[in-house]
């Protein structure tokens, strides 16, 4: 409680700096609350698994299917990937079962934190005003809006790498005892979501070597720090000795070019092309075809153009700042940001990271610019940053309002191969159907999205009230079928269904339409 009203006070002795932080803050939580089930406009299994995992791990007294109690890393498909994300999802489905608000809605309070995070590291780490602006600009960030209001797990790395950086940089300038939660923030960076390993990882040993003085000052704290490094990696080192090869598995399911037969050279070379990928400023400020529609907005770039130069003013500040332990370390995590995508290929899930450095860099460029107009012209001292703050809050909002309204229309292809359009749509429909046709027997195709069993399960409790199969496996062998068998399919399987020439009397009971009216 002294510390909360010490922080208050602290915030109050801002006047208007503090005013408008808590505003960017509040806004922040608006936009990624806001009809948060309705954009992105579709529930992917990847969202859908976190809670579907935490369900499974509550139903088997918190042992994994191998049997693991507690484990470290949950199987997915394909690999071991998941981890903290799901360990998240499990009180809430204990108390309130399962909806995409709640699965949605908990990693975006959390992400909270980042926001916070960026603010307090301009306010308490770089000791610059204008703290703010960090928050409404990692808040306007295109590529964040869109997967901070998911329940992806690397929203959830995101966020803790940002409280990492923060806890970090007090640690440098005025508490030790930071390191800390610093190291538990870098843990829980490592353990949400695999690429950040490689991240957290390197940008540790960065700024080890890099402030190599100040810790051997810190010497008790750093050796205390080191035993809590080794607690939290017990998990780790538990799951590699039970499942030995696990993360070379997991590289090959990525196809990623390290398990290549291809020369180290030749590995080091695509390594290099991809981070520098990474940082190229030309896929990060305009928009690009690279990544997936769904996980990028149309005709935005992943961060907006206008905020480039305040990065490069920032960038510069930096630069000739680097003498300083803050900045410095603003810039090793800049570098250490690509190297996890880089692994396998950039993408904006893979590096979504970058944000963070971003942010904190275009928001120093923007303190800096205030700062040096002031002077210029002292008018500019206070309505400047003022004006600025109303103009971002406003384009904040107005890209929450496009992607709801707009959204749903920005692509075409709602299919496999696309957005993956339809989960709570389809499966409402058939709760409906069911309710008032209690003795069909419905067959569902699982074609129009990745892992449908998985998002089957999420809103019908096991086992499924019908079948996941396609009309196809009635092609080439005869099978019984009655009035009391519907099936539910894509266009494409129904135009296949009636070139085939093998069934007579069908009649279409209903047709479920893409919100651009296409069935």
């Amino acid at each position: 409680y002294a510390r909360l009203q010490a922080g208050m006070r602290s915030l109050r002795s801002l006047g208007w700096q503090g005013v408008m932080l808590g505003l960017a803050l509040a806004l922040y939580l608006v936009t990624r609350l806001f009809q948060i089930s309705d954009y992105p406009i579709y529930f992917f299994t990847d969202e859908a698994v976190q809670t579907m995992l935490a369900a499974d791990l509550v139903r088997d007294g918190f042992h994994s299917s191998e049997g693991e109690f507690l484990p470290t890393y949950f199987y997915n498909g394909y690999q071991y990937n998941l981890s903290a994300s799901v360990y998240l999802q499990v009180l809430p489905y204990m108390l309130f079962d399962k909806s995409i608000f709640l699965t949605r809605s908990l990693p975006a309070l959390v992400s909270l934190l980042a926001a916070a995070a960026v603010g307090w590291s301009i306010w308490k780490g770089f000791k610059r005003p204008h703290a703010w602006s960090a928050v409404v600009l990692l808040s306007i960030t295109p590529a964040w809006l869109v997967h901070s209001r998911t329940a992806f797990e690397t929203s959830l790395a995101v966020t803790f790498f940002a409280v990492f950086f923060y806890c970090y940089l007090i640690y440098r300038t005025s508490n030790a005892r930071y390191l800390y939660p610093a190291i538990i923030a870098g843990a829980l960076t490592f353990y949400s979501y695999s690429p950040a390993r490689v991240v957290i990882g390197l940008a540790a040993l960065l700024l080890f070597f890099s402030d190599l003085g100040y810790h051997y000052r810190q010497r008790k704290t750093i050796l205390f720090g080191f035993g809590l490094l080794l607690i939290l990696a017990i998990p780790f080192l538990r799951f590699n000795l039970l499942h030995p090869n696990a993360n070379v598995e997991h590289l090959r399911v990525l196809n990623s070019y390290w398990v290549q037969p291809i020369s180290l050279l030749e590995k080091l070379r695509i390594f290099g092309a991809e981070y520098m990928q990474g940082l190229n400023p030309f896929y990060w400020y305009l928009p690009n075809e690279v990544d997936l529609a769904r996980h990028r907005m149309n005709g935005y770039g992943h961060v907006f153009w206008f905020t480039f130069p305040f990065l490069l003013i920032g960038l510069v500040q930096a630069v000739r700042g680097f003498h300083k332990p803050t900045t410095r370390a603003l810039l090793l995590m800049l570098l250490a940001a690509p190297a996890g995508a880089a692994l396998v290929a950039v993408g904006i899930t893979r590096i979504l990271i970058m944000v963070i450095p971003l942010a904190l860099l275009s928001a120093l460029g923007m303190s800096w610019l205030f700062e040096w107009l002031a002077k210029q012209v002292r008018v500019l001292g206070k309505s400047l940053p003022i004006l600025i703050f109303i103009l971002l809050c406003g384009g904040n909002l107005f890209i929450t309002w496009d992607a709801l309204k707009n959204g749903p229309f920005w692509h075409s292809d709602y299919g496999l191969g696309g957005m993956q359009w339809g989960a709570s749509q389809l499966f409402g429909e058939i709760r409906d159907y069911q309710s008032r046709h209690p003795g069909d027997h419905l067959v569902v195709s699982p074609s129009w999205a990745n892992g449908t069993d998985v998002i089957a399960r999420f809103f019908f409790p096991d086992p499924l009230p019908f079948q996941m199969a396609s009309i196809e496996g009635h092609f080439n062998e005869l099978r019984p079928l009655d009035e009391k068998t519907l099936f539910v399919m894509i266009p494409r399987e129904y135009e296949l269904m009636l070139e085939s020439r093998k069934f007579t009397q069908i009649r279409v009971e209903k047709v479920l339409c893409y919100p651009d009216g296409e069935p």
